[in-house]
């Protein structure tokens, strides 16, 4: 059984230690993994409550995204949907212009464009000039809704 299904048994299960402490080892073995620190991030904001622990662990995640170029716009998507929770208006609109920056990469993988965190923002906590430019850049379609989509591939990529 790999350990990436073993940390969703767990979480499913409401075992979240056992969880954490699997993250734990694969985050000491892997260095360049990027994922499960963003598992790690996403446990502590969803099942933990415990938004500021998250920013910790997604800041772990895009260090070792940005180093490996693997899962940058996914590690960035999570960083915006903590600073929604924590309701970081400033650092939120930051995050997206770092996603709207992020140049794709053919065969390294990622997300395609996300935009649930900024449906779900309260109005006035993203910059409004900000806002006007991701509208652009991921504009709203039928059937968005404001949870974290199923996986879409990169459409950008150069």
């Amino acid at each position: 059984m790999s350990a990436a299904l073993l940390v969703s048994l767990c979480w499913e299960a409401g075992q979240y230690s056992e969880a954490l402490q699997i993250l734990e080892e694969m985050i000491e073995r892997y260095p360049d993994e990027v994922r499960s620190a963003i598992r790690k991030a996403t446990l502590h904001l969803h099942s933990l409550d415990d938004p500021e622990e998250a920013l910790i662990w997604i800041g772990v995640a895009l260090e070792r995204a940005h180093r490996t170029g693997f899962f940058r716009r996914e590690a960035l998507g999570d960083r915006a949907r903590i600073l929604l929770q924590l309701g970081r208006g400033e650092e939120l609109s930051n995050v997206l212009e770092e996603i709207m920056a992020l140049q794709m990469i053919k065969d390294i993988p990622d997300v395609g464009h996300e935009r649930d965190f900024v449906d779900r923002a309260p109005p006035g906590l993203i910059r409004e000039d900000v806002l006007a430019r991701y509208n652009q850049f991921r504009p709203k379609r039928p059937g968005d809704t404001d949870e974290p989509p199923e996986y879409e591939p990169p459409d950008d990529i150069d």
